[in-house]
């Protein structure tokens, strides 16, 4: 599982990181059979990674002899044990592939570059993306758009921020219905971007990922807005809006998990009348195991026809009601704890980074679709409420990066921060950041 968070070391702390197959593997071929053994794709495949190496490796031995200059072939040997699990999956990939696929392959990637610094984002550091629209906390997926590779969760795989807005003109009533998350993330130092101030002198140094260590921070704001607002009032009107600061703190490593989010809370919540008036602090976690594809996923998708992730958050939230407003509270103060879980469906996902090789099943369906089961439980420990919210979504993105997206919803249950039972479909036009 440690793996993982090794190769996100070398992805990100090297501009190679994504060097592509463009050597010709003709000269590869030692035996000229035709194809690469595992010792030639092996050696290939190493050239690949390291331009350095493929310069210095006249032999084609897959290492620089001493004749090769004493000092390239210490740095290699030191590098080479941190990168030989990654490149072993490549090597099973590439061995026995006929040398003209493996070519038609390699012309289609960008050349590889010399080992060098790594550069920040064109336009700098600032130009990282700071503000996300989506549905709900956990569609912030820890602030992150991606990381190596593909991402532990991109965009187009989030739920984005709806609204809706309807008038009855025999009744004479309107409806807005809101439900999303906006935050800007005031300060980041994320080992996945390039603008990571914590790189170590050695970048190829080993690591034991056994023991938890930091893994960057991030301060963000947010406001989360749920709910419903009539006119003229109903009875059923429900809303929440809170505005708050998340103080989250990511741990690399340990027995269990690769990463884990520890974030703190600090909140306000009104409604949409602006009559609430409650306090609070939520402390959450969040752990990631790609292996178990808790958090996120890393790598090939499980299936050509299916790729699925679930998240998991635990929680405890502890407010105190000042003025009930537009919900079912109390005065006084509430000790909530409880988690949230979310089985996320990817139908006909994208597989072509993974194997060039294959067709597409259905090639105008890839990554449109997608499905979310959630469901939330709570238990308020001082007056002895369990409040158990679960909700079905189907959507649809209308754009191939997933911005915009329509959805049919179902949502059933207690909602713990107004005291308001739910039973209602939802039809929505989403928009994601």
């Amino acid at each position: 599982m440690k793996h993982i968070i090794s190769t996100a070391f070398a992805i990100v702390l090297t501009s190679s990181s994504l060097a592509a197959e463009t050597l010709s593997a003709a000269k590869y071929d030692r035996n000229k059979d035709g194809v690469l053994d595992e010792r030639e794709a092996l050696v290939w495949r190493l050239h690949v990674q390291d331009p350095m190496l493929a310069k210095y490796d006249v032999n084609l031995n897959g290492k620089l002899d001493p004749s090769e200059a004493e000092t390239l072939r210490l740095e290699n040997e030191a590098s080479f044990g941190t990168r030989s699990r990654s490149v072993a999956n490549d090597v099973l990939f590439f061995k026995d592939r006929k040398i003209a696929d493996i070519d038609k392959v390699a012309s289609t990637r960008p050349p590889p570059a010399v080992p060098a610094d790594v550069k920040p984002p064109k336009g700098g550091c600032e130009e990282q993306q700071r503000l996300f629209i989506r549905r709900d906390r956990l569609d912030t997926y820890q602030y992150r758009e991606g990381t190596f590779v593909t991402g532990f969760v991109p965009r187009s795989k989030a739920k984005g921020a709806s609204a809706s807005f309807a008038h009855d003109d025999l009744d004479r009533s309107q409806s807005l219905t809101v439900n999303g998350r906006v935050s800007y993330v005031l300060s980041q130092n994320d080992p996945m971007s390039p603008c990571f101030t914590g790189l170590p002198d050695d970048t190829y140094a080993k690591r034991d990922f056994n023991v938890p260590s930091l893994f960057g921070t991030t301060v963000a704001l947010w406001t989360d807005a749920q709910g419903t607002i009539n006119a003229p009032r109903s009875k059923s009107e429900k809303s929440a809006v809170k505005t708050g600061l998340d103080v989250q703190a990511a741990i690399a490593g340990g027995p269990l998990f690769d990463l884990q989010y520890v974030i703190a809370s600090p909140y306000a919540q009104t409604d949409f009348r602006g009559e609430a008036r409650i306090y609070g602090f939520t402390a959450a976690w969040e752990p990631f195991a790609p292996n178990a594809r808790l958090g996120g996923t890393i790598g090939a998708p499980a299936t050509k026809y299916l790729d699925w992730f679930w998240q998991l958050r635990a929680e405890a939230d502890i407010k105190r009601v000042d003025v009930v407003g537009a919900t079912a509270l109390t005065r006084g103060d509430y000790t909530w704890g409880g988690a949230v879980a979310r089985l996320h469906l990817t139908p006909f996902p994208d597989r072509s980074i993974y194997d060039p090789f294959a067709e597409p099943v259905f090639a105008d369906l890839i990554g449109r679709f997608y499905a979310d089961v959630t469901v939330n439980y709570h238990r308020e420990f001082n007056r002895r409420i369990d409040a158990l919210l679960w909700g079905v979504e189907v959507g649809f993105n209308i754009t191939p990066d997933g911005a915009a997206s329509v959805s049919v919803s179902y949502t059933d249950g207690l909602d713990k921060d107004t005291l308001i039972k739910q039973r209602q479909y939802l039809v929505a036009l989403n928009y994601k950041l």
